[in-house]
């Protein structure tokens, strides 16, 4: 099979469900939760902000961890659920520079995400992220990715644009039942039902 007859018969397609192999408590399932897929594009075609996103969240999260940023097991949901802000972020931001400083100001981005989520983040270390962006905060509004509303002091971080989601809803994860189902009633048998004796009757 050629690369010429795989890509025309790939071609009336362009995404692909993503399928997981485990669950939130790390139980090997197989499963798709309706949101992460895998595009198909050409050489020539520019991946959407969807499938760039998805391709930054695993390095986004490595990079928080890496810098200390915040706690492993903070980083889990996200891995799992993906940054709602991540999309939006990824096709505001402007085109031509390296993918390491798109991962450098994601990584600022998802930290601020973080904190509206009420998530723990080192702010002296925030500090240190921010004053080595390649795109200031004020270039960030600019491009709507921030507003003028400060979310913290001190260092001075603004949160997200109120176009640009940032609540992490996590569904429940489903319990497993731990009841056993009661057996069928079972049919009386002739020679289980109990005659009884007729009553001697007195005789006058």
């Amino acid at each position: 099979m050629t690369q010429r007859t795989v890509s025309l018969g790939l071609s009336k397609y362009k995404y692909f469900p993503h399928i997981k192999y485990w669950d939130e408590q790390h139980h090997l399932k197989t499963r798709w939760n309706t949101k992460d897929y895998i595009e198909l594009y050409k050489q020539t075609e520019i991946p959407s902000a969807a499938a760039r996103a998805a391709a930054y969240l695993g390095d986004v999260c490595a990079k928080i961890d890496e810098l200390g940023l915040s706690y492993a097991m903070n980083l889990r949901k996200y891995h799992e659920h993906g940054m709602p802000w991540m999309e939006l972020c990824v096709e505001r931001l402007p085109r031509g520079i390296s993918r390491e400083r798109v991962i450098n100001v994601l990584t600022f981005l998802s930290c601020v995400g973080m904190v509206q989520n009420g998530d723990y983040v080192t702010f002296q270390k925030l500090a240190e992220v921010e004053r080595n962006l390649p795109v200031t905060q004020r270039h960030l509004q600019d491009l709507h990715v921030v507003p003028k509303l400060l979310l913290l002091h001190r260092p001075s971080v603004w949160c997200f644009h109120e176009s640009i989601p940032y609540k992490l809803v996590v569904p429940p994860p489903v319990a497993q039942s731990t009841t056993r189902p009661c057996p069928p009633p079972q049919e009386e048998r002739p020679e289980d039902i109990e005659q009884e004796e007729p009553e001697e009757q007195e005789v006058q």
